[in-house]
């Protein structure tokens, strides 16, 4: 299993970090044989990381070296609106864009992909994703599992031909429920074989699929030391036999593999049954024993709770089919519409309506993250207790998240992060003034 490079600052200056990062056409060793075509950031799949240090601002300067659009957004990060990567803010074939993120955030798993109109489905199953890590120093005082036993987690599912190329179809089951792939691929390769030392790793999961829901657990039945939920620590760990995951949430978990000797392995599942299924993603493999200093403490952060109460207003969003298209409150997407207008400063609850009666849906909004309230009615599980800017909500239910407007104003967007259905116009924009 490959761990995608870091990519390295062309340049460093008293308080930003200059970074060149070219998106074009290349192959990837995905199976056995035949090499698969791809897009990817850097020319790799994953494409290549960036690890970034919280209130030091980067610069990342993206060409495009493709033959289509493209537009980076930087999944969960507080962004002004002219870098957020708003799905018309192009850059095109031949063309450059300096990406300003201030980093001015919770350290944590976060990720950029494309998010292009209409294209953000294929390009992202082509490989136009990655990851963007803030490191926050006063995180290490922690003692969590760091430098090579820090390792990321790209989680996906594709499609192959007989000569090993994705496969990528849009009809009217794809558009209904996005698009599912019956071979699971972690960082690029299908299954891979992860040799680790008999100690604790951190393993940064993310859900980068299309569309498929995930539920990870290990088949020893060890638990899973959940740490963080999306791009932010939570209170305290969660021992966990097995995590859900939407796509584009996150999970930071431990897992301690003293215990095993050198020869034994475990296998990452994927017990969620969506057909077709892909019921093991990675094998861990012990290789030799190692001495580990480091440890997880029984406390992590603080989140300090936004009081309801102090909401300026509460806004209802619909999910559901009409006339045969997914939509939100009844509207598809319109680049010339403003749905909500926000004000600076204010604090806001949003109530999720799930119409649909078979299928989640994975709601994720831009510029700032939020809180849950409640789901169903009842109060969050323990992991959705932290920041998020990605939550699941389930057929024919409910979730209230509250968030507080803060940083900048402008046009951002909020969807749908099944990409077949965000493609095909399940998002709406905020301008925030």
């Amino acid at each position: 299993m490959p761990i995608p490079a870091v990519l390295a600052p062309v340049r460093r200056d008293a308080t930003t970090d200059h970074y060149e990062l070219a998106c074009h056409e290349a192959t990837a060793q995905a199976l056995p044989g035949a090499r698969t075509p791809i897009f990817g950031y850097g020319g790799v799949w994953p494409g290549v990381t960036l690890q970034v240090t919280r209130g030091r601002a980067a610069h990342v300067r993206v060409e495009n070296r493709l033959r289509e659009n493209v537009s980076v957004h930087n999944h969960g990060h507080h962004v002004a609106a002219d870098s957020d990567g708003h799905p018309l803010a192009y850059v095109r074939p031949g063309q450059s864009r300096v990406y300003v993120y201030p980093n001015r955030q919770s350290g944590g798993t976060y990720w950029y992909h494309d998010h292009a109109m209409h294209q953000t489905g294929p390009h992202v199953y082509r490989g136009l994703a990655g990851f963007y890590l803030i490191h926050d120093p006063a995180e290490d005082e922690l003692g969590l599992p760091s430098g090579e036993f820090d390792v990321p987690l790209c989680l996906q599912d594709r499609l192959f031909d007989a000569q090993n190329a994705l496969l990528y179809k849009v009809d009217e089951g794809t558009t209904f429920t996005g698009l599912l792939g019956n071979a699971a691929c972690v960082n690029g390769v299908h299954c891979p074989d992860f040799a680790v030392a008999a100690r604790k790793y951190r393993l940064r999961l993310l859900n980068a699929a299309n569309s498929r829901n995930l539920r990870l657990a290990l088949s020893s039945g060890q638990p899973l030391v959940q740490i963080a939920s999306d791009g932010a620590l939570l209170p305290a760990p969660l021992s966990r036999k097995a995590i859900d995951l939407a796509p584009a949430e996150r999970a930071d978990c431990v897992v301690d593999f003293s215990a095993l000797s050198p020869g034994a392995s475990v296998v990452l599942r994927n017990l969620d049954p969506t057909w077709p299924e892909v019921p093991e993603l990675l094998r861990f493999s012990v290789r030799r024993k190692a001495t580990d200093a480091s440890r997880v403490p029984a406390r992590l952060s603080t989140v300090t709770r936004l009081d309801p109460a102090r909401a300026h207003t509460t806004r209802r969003i619909t999910f559901q089919l009409s006339d045969g298209k997914w939509t939100m409150n009844g509207l598809r997407y319109d680049p010339g519409r403003i749905d909500f207008r926000p004000r600076l400063g204010s604090t806001e609850i949003w109530e999720l309506h799930n119409k649909e009666q078979t299928q989640m849906h994975p709601f994720h909004h831009h510029l700032v993250p939020f809180q849950v309230l409640d789901v169903n009615g009842e109060a969050p599980p323990p992991d959705l207790r932290g920041w998020k800017d990605t939550v699941a909500v389930p057929p024919a239910g409910r979730v209230r998240i509250i968030m507080r407007f803060e940083g900048f104003t402008g046009v951002y967007v909020f969807h749908c992060h099944k990409l077949e259905h965000e493609d095909h116009a399940m998002m709406l924009q905020e301008e925030v003034v």
